[in-house]
């Protein structure tokens, strides 16, 4: 790969002002005040002049972009496929803790919900804009192939910028995050790109919302009907401007939805819902994978 320039601060791997290395790198500079931290990971591949592709992946509540460039499997990907993943960090915020009594500190991304954070949560969608203008700045990123991956919290962040600025973006993989945002569009978001969503029937964040509090029915019919299935379809249905036409693919271990007809004459993008038996509110390497076979279907 072919650098452009310098950058400031690296992860330990080669002094200041050195530029960008093979491996991870730390991307650090100031925001609305605030220091702002990213894992910038760059492949071992030489692939010449040519531009790469580029996933962003947004950590849970309480982690970091450190933590899920260990274990996500994106980084391994990045290798064998040629392309950069970078992993922001959220900020940490004091709020009240779930119990309903004292206060707790964790690591929050500002998605659109609200958490009852002490003091006011910054604006992330320009810390995303800053971020991807320093890559596409330093690296020759193709901007015609730009993903984002959001888990949880993260699942929230990644719709939040797809909905804002998604015309920037080729492709989105959430992996148990975003479902209440989904359902609370009022209609068609015209700037919301391909989606795939994987989620566990075991969530215990998704089956919380339904009266019996069960694993999600994996049954097509069962789940057509369910209190936390059928509001997370017709939400995203609504954002993406998709008609109920679908068809279903089951197996032993999953059922998958795929959505991708307009509900008028408008094109519209496709969109993936992937029920995972026996998986909890977690983000498996085996997901990393399956979101890069859906990117590839994508360009913008």
């Amino acid at each position: 790969m072919r650098w452009k320039g310098t950058v400031l601060t690296l992860m330990l791997i080669v002094p200041a002002c050195a530029q960008w290395v093979a491996g991870p790198n730390e991307l650090r500079f100031e925001l609305e005040g605030v220091e702002r931290k990213s894992v910038v990971h760059l492949p071992a591949s030489d692939v010449g002049d040519q531009a790469v592709p580029l996933v962003v992946f947004f950590h849970g509540s309480n982690e970091t972009g450190k933590q899920y460039w260990k274990i996500s499997g994106w980084k391994e990907l990045a290798e064998s496929e040629g392309f950069v993943a970078v992993f922001p960090n959220a900020l940490v915020y004091t709020m009240p803790a779930k119990e309903g009594s004292g206060k707790k500190t964790e690591s929050k991304w500002n998605n659109g919900k609200n958490y009852h954070v002490e003091g006011v949560m910054l604006d992330d969608v320009a810390f995303f804009e800053e971020v991807l203008r320093q890559v596409k700045e330093q690296l020759n990123i193709d901007e015609n192939r730009i993903y984002l991956v959001g888990f949880s919290n993260g699942g929230g962040m990644a719709f939040r910028i797809a909905s804002e600025i998604g015309s920037q973006i080729a492709a989105l993989g959430l992996v148990s995050g975003a479902a209440t945002l989904a359902e609370d569009t009022p209609g068609r978001l015209t700037e919301l790109p391909p989606i795939s969503l994987i989620l566990g029937n075991k969530d215990e964040n998704a089956m919380g919302r339904d009266e019996d509090g069960g694993p999600l029915p994996l049954d097509p019919a069962e789940a057509a009907l369910h209190g936390a299935v059928a509001p997370l379809l017709a939400g995203f249905r609504r954002g993406l401007g998709l008609s109920e036409t679908h068809t279903v693919t089951t197996t032993d271990r999953f059922t998958r939805w795929h959505y991708g007809e307009s509900e008028n004459s408008e094109e519209a993008p496709e969109f993936f819902f992937t029920l995972v038996k026996g998986m909890e509110h977690e983000c498996p390497r085996k997901a990393a994978e399956k979101h890069w076979e859906f990117f590839q279907r994508h360009t913008r």
